[in-house]
């Protein structure tokens, strides 16, 4: 069993292929967690990259002029109240940004300032947002 002596060339170059070997398999693993699926965390702008990804402001403007108007808006939510409060600007429509903000908003229900597992899992399961 000589070649297991921690003091061998052998042991010291396995050692170190062993730690790349563990690397690379984190980082796939990681790679390969659903785009979906969320564990830990998300702060604000790893929440809207998500949603961004899935395109749900552009599904929602029809009219492709980068504002979410009430009309547009009631077809995926008949209550507005949202949308109002929403709209930041107070000019009747929702931008892109204010839509993702106030989304962000919306589900971050403990007010941590992170999107937590359950959290995005409600989210996903809301109904009226396919994310």
């Amino acid at each position: 069993m000589k070649f297991l002596n921690s003091n061998t060339v052998f042991f010291r170059k396995n050692k170190l292929t062993m730690a790349f070997i563990f690397a690379l398999g984190s980082v796939s693993l990681l790679a390969c967690t659903p785009d979906n699926e969320v564990t830990g965390s998300l702060d604000q702008n790893e929440f809207i990259d998500r949603v961004s990804e899935r395109g749900v402001f552009e599904d929602w403007d029809v009219n492709d002029d980068n504002q979410l108007s009430e009309d547009e808006w009631s077809q995926h939510d008949e209550y507005n109240l949202i949308y109002e409060s929403w709209d930041q600007d107070g000019d009747g429509q929702l931008s892109e940004n204010e839509f993702h903000e106030g989304l962000y908003r919306h589900y971050d229900g403990n007010n941590s300032g992170d999107i937590e597992e359950k959290e995005w899992s409600e989210a996903k399961n809301a109904g009226w947002m396919d994310i």
